[in-house]
């Protein structure tokens, strides 16, 4: 009896000791299942952080989006009446292009013009210079001739004393 005695002590201190060990477990699973929950809110707090700022700037990236949208159609608006104006202003360089082909054969023709004027004024230079000549033999001329009238004026004059005289 006494083995039976100390069979069950020591079986009832296996289990005491099992409990104990058992309670420190518990006691350890307690403690790791509240340390888990802790990070559990905390990971939860912080992916709900994470997710309110992922949303606000996905909200700041989809106004961006939406301004850049419409800045891009402004400018492709843009573009296309840029393109309108160069088309019109390629039709007027077109256009200008013709204007000075005809002003370059104005210009010949105006070339032409002013190397005849330049013959003309040069025989018409010639023409002066020699009615200069003529005007000056003329201006000689003149003067022999006003010399001889007044030679003829004086014999007319003597005539005429001559004639009285005489009749």
């Amino acid at each position: 009896m006494k083995k039976r005695e100390t069979l069950e002590a020591f079986l009832r201190d296996q289990v005491h000791k099992q409990g104990v060990l058992l309670e420190g477990i518990a006691e350890q699973n307690r403690a790791t299942i509240e340390a888990v929950q802790a990070s559990r809110t905390a990971l939860e707090e912080r992916i709900d952080r994470f997710d309110r700022e992922s949303r606000e700037r996905d909200s700041v990236l989809e106004a961006t989006i939406k301004t850049t949208r419409a800045e891009v159609g402004e400018l492709k608006n843009d573009v296309s009446q840029l393109g309108i104006g160069l088309a019109a202003l390629n039709g007027e360089v077109v256009g200008l292009k013709t204007d000075v082909a005809g002003l370059k054969t104005d210009v010949a023709g105006l070339k032409t013009d002013v190397a005849g004027l330049k013959t003309d004024v040069a025989g018409l230079k010639t023409d002066v210079r020699e009615l200069k000549v003529g005007v000056q033999q003329n201006s000689v001329d003149i003067r022999e001739l006003s010399a001889r009238v007044a030679v003829v004026e004086r014999l007319d004059e003597r005539v005429a004393a001559l004639e009285r005289r005489a009749g």
